[in-house]
């Protein structure tokens, strides 16, 4: 069956994906502006499927939200990571990437709980992971935002 010719594409507005580095990204946690190698974060959401008789749904029942961070290993002068994790301290996290003000997009956590901390290397400098967990205010439902 003949379809007839295909419709002519433009890729005018597609804009090129920029590169997480120094230029474009930036990570700050509890003011300190971290070299990070890598960031992770995860929703933490509980969702449940139910399909019994008279009900079909999906439904989020719980979340606890999480973040990881590494980055080149401060001084215990400049930051002590594991002293915040014995006590539980809440600092504020913002990864933020792009350039304009226009073309950004941030992940912000007010309150994120430094874990206990561990330690690796990476071309030969060491470096750190803090685990975090995303804790919410006493308003709730507020543990992070994500904004463009």
């Amino acid at each position: 069956e003949d379809v007839g010719a295909m419709p002519a594409v433009s890729y005018a507005k597609f804009q090129r994906a920029l590169g997480v580095n120094k230029l474009n990204t930036t990570l700050s946690l509890d003011g300190f502006n971290a070299a990070c190698s890598a960031f992770e974060f995860d929703f933490g959401n509980q969702v449940v499927k139910q399909d019994l008789m008279n009900v079909d749904t999906t439904e989020i029942t719980g979340r606890t939200s999480t973040a990881s961070v590494t980055f080149r290993n401060t001084s215990v002068a400049t930051k002590n990571w594991i002293e915040m994790a014995r006590q539980g301290a809440k600092v504020p996290l913002l990864l933020k990437h792009g350039q304009e003000l226009t073309n950004t997009v941030s992940i912000s956590a007010p309150h994120a709980q430094i874990g206990k901390p561990t330690f690796g290397e990476q071309d030969g400098i060491q470096m750190i992971t803090v685990p975090l967990r995303l804790i919410p205010s006493d308003a709730g439902n507020d543990e992070w935002a994500i904004t463009a």
